[in-house]
């Protein structure tokens, strides 16, 4: 009997520390989605052009769901509001096309290491944007 005890307090602990990791790992980088055209703005310039190849959209989305909402990409819910503000600034004309076009991006991103690479460097290059943007207007 003290064996059953003693598991179901090592399973409490465990749930307590998941929990814990789980909270900090879905704490989202942004959280004003308005500052999504922004960063489209920024992704256009990078890659030099008004309208983006279907690829392209897709490492922007993964770029934003990243910042705004991880746990869709780990099949989560994407975040309020951020589904909108995709589908605005891509001039899709419904929201729920964006569900659609993320299911696969994790995917994607876990098994073609040419997108992963892409993802990542264009990550990085946005997350420098951002650093200095917050550093020169003080917020984000």
């Amino acid at each position: 009997m003290f064996s059953e005890i003693s598991e179901l307090e090592t399973i409490r602990e465990q749930k307590s520390r998941l929990s814990a990791r789980e909270r900090e790992l879905t704490t989202p980088v942004l959280s004003d989605v308005g500052f999504i055209s922004t960063i489209y703005e920024w992704f256009k310039d990078r890659e030099k052009s008004r309208r983006l190849l279907f690829e392209d959209r897709e490492k922007f989305v993964f770029i934003i769901l990243r910042l705004y909402s991880i746990e869709s990409l780990a099949g989560g819910r994407i975040a309020n509001g951020v589904r909108e503000a995709i589908a605005q600034v891509l001039g899709l004309k419904s929201h729920n096309s964006v569900s659609n076009f993320s299911r696969k991006l994790a995917f994607r991103y876990k098994n073609y290491r040419d997108f992963r690479k892409d993802v990542d460097f264009l990550y990085g290059e946005i997350e420098n944007r951002l650093k200095y943007f917050q550093k020169e207007n003080n917020r984000i």
